[in-house]
């Protein structure tokens, strides 16, 4: 690390929880809008979904996200977000993390707290609120207010910008380096990669004890 660090900015799924039942809703409202916008069944929405992601992945070289599978397969993502969100529950698939929860406190007072996410803002508030730590973070920017999607390194040198830090003193932290933290690198920052939830506290690594 070469610059001192101001703000922390962590992607949310797969980041700050994980989740087999929220991931399970996300398939089925990703399998239920393909086949309803496009008159099929949900065995033929799925494989057309597939056959998609694998494309992109193979011009990518690295797994593409939900969201730019569904732009690249042609659909409105206002309308896809829309649809998606009145029917997830995260309230019903997470757990507040008091672990987390006590840690992220710690940080609050010398770090700037903030969530880079292809979520909505409402997907994301709600999920933060469901693990128990959506007070704790003040910015949240997603794909709907910053018009943009992950990888895209556009969307955190804008984050960064609204944060009131520069880049070099940001640390993007998230479980998909083709995702988190390449795209947040090209844009200047420093990055740390975290399988999950459980290798957060190892940033007292690198920031010291919280």
């Amino acid at each position: 690390m070469t610059d001192a660090i101001r703000a922390l900015i962590f992607d949310m799924d797969g980041t700050l929880y994980e989740s087999d039942a929220l991931d399970a809703q996300y398939v089925e409202a990703v399998d239920g809008y393909i086949a309803e916008r496009r008159g099929l069944g949900r065995k033929q929405a799925r494989e057309r979904f597939n056959a998609k992601r694998a494309d992109l992945q193979e011009q990518l070289g690295h797994p593409p996200t939900t969201t730019g599978t569904m732009a690249a397969l042609g659909f409105d993502l206002d309308d896809w977000i829309g649809w998606r969100d009145a029917r997830l529950r995260p309230e019903d698939a997470l757990d507040q993390d008091e672990r987390l929860r006590s840690f992220l406190r710690k940080l609050k007072p010398r770090y700037a707290l903030a969530v880079v996410t292809n979520n909505s803002m409402e997907m994301a508030r709600r999920t933060l609120a469901a693990i128990g730590i959506e007070d704790l973070f003040p910015h949240v920017f997603t794909v709907q207010d910053m018009g943009l999607i992950k990888p895209d390194p556009e969307i955190y040198r804008r984050a960064a910008e609204a944060i009131g830090v520069p880049p070099r003193q940001c640390l993007s932290i998230g479980d998909r380096p083709a995702i988190d933290l390449v795209p947040a690198a090209a844009a200047g920052m420093q990055t740390f990669f975290a399988a999950g939830p459980h290798d957060i506290y190892k940033l007292r690594e690198v920031l010291g004890p919280a």
